[in-house]
């Protein structure tokens, strides 16, 4: 099945799902692969999937979960970021004068769309006026409300849930080469671009690392270029975030994680009447209760990626494809 991905353009985590859903020897219909469309037959039911889509999760509980405005206010007893919401309709360089929540103490900060996932229109790291009020502009061309939030630069951790079960917790880290001390980070990238793991979109376990103007940035505040040649074993990130998009790599932590923060993810899922969730948090030691180490709340996804968690670069593979199949179906 996975040979079909060149010459067809299903998702990880559609062919994630249609390959156990072949190993129990369930019957897959695939109706278009460019919008990620199957049926799935098995115990004498069908289900249309549109990649982990299964319509377990209601629009409801989708709504409330895209709507981050609306998450926070559902889940205000949980340890979220300080933020602020700023509307569309708002002058960005009067808002900005006129707020009163002490902006210059909370840099570095995110913004984002209020109603977005997958990293889009996000902007992370802000740290002046000016970079605060593109990153402003830039997440208005993706929605009418807006998120800054403070930034937190601690490890990045993504809980799948599937109904009461936790399926699998990844820490997420950003894309990063190894010094040699003889070649140049441009040279390293391309090396590791050969890793038959990597492929130009999301249907390979990894994605192919691109050099943008974004990288060179990073890089520079750093003292990097993409000229630069690191020293031997100098570990060197080539991005802030750590996001499928933006070529990251995952490890499994499902066993190292504390029993209270599984207990909170699995709390949040029925908050949210939602079956089916990817709660992404921070922490700096997940062994430890978030409480205990000032860990926040990032978001709650309700269509999560399966990728990180079947291909994780360490540690046990999870098989949640297995999981979400077995509870449509059983």
């Amino acid at each position: 099945m996975f040979d079909t991905l060149h010459n067809e353009w299903w998702s990880m985590s559609s062919l994630l799902i249609m390959k156990e859903a072949h190993s129990l020897w369930y019957f897959i219909e695939k109706i278009n692969s460019k919008r990620n469309l199957f049926l799935i037959t098995g115990k004498w039911k069908t289900y249309l999937w549109k990649n982990i889509d299964c319509w377990l999760n209601t629009a409801l509980s989708m709504k409330l979960c895209q709507d981050k405005e609306l998450t926070q206010i559902i889940l205000k007893d949980y340890p979220f970021p300080q933020s602020t919401i700023i509307t569309k309709s708002e002058s960005i360089s009067s808002w900005l004068t006129s707020k009163t929540w002490p902006l210059p103490k909370m840099f570095p900060l995110v913004v984002k769309p209020a109603d977005k996932s997958h990293w889009i229109g996000i902007s992370i790291g802000i740290s002046s006026y000016k970079d605060l009020e593109q990153a402003i502009a830039y997440a208005f061309e993706y929605s009418t409300k807006v998120i800054i939030q403070e930034y937190i630069s601690w490890n990045d951790y993504r809980i799948l849930v599937v109904w009461d079960k936790i399926s699998a917790i990844a820490m997420r880290k950003p894309p990063y080469i190894i010094g040699d001390g003889q070649h140049t980070i441009h040279e390293l990238i391309n090396q590791e671009n050969h890793n038959p793991m990597r492929w130009e979109w999301h249907d390979k376990p990894l994605t192919k690392i691109k050099i943008d103007t974004t990288m060179i940035s990073f890089l520079e505040k750093q003292w990097y270029t993409i000229s630069s040649i690191p020293r031997v074993n100098e570990e060197v990130l080539l991005r802030q975030n750590a996001n499928l998009s933006t070529w990251w790599i995952s490890f499994d932590v499902t066993d190292i994680v504390h029993p209270s923060t599984k207990q909170m993810a699995l709390d949040i899922t029925k908050k949210l009447w939602i079956c089916i969730a990817g709660i992404d948090i921070i922490s700096v030691d997940i062994t430890k209760p978030l409480q205990e180490t000032n860990g926040k709340i990032i978001e709650v996804n309700s269509t999560p990626w399966l990728r990180m968690h079947h291909f994780p670069h360490t540690w046990i593979a999870r098989n949640c494809a297995k999981d979400i199949l077995q509870l449509r179906f059983e």
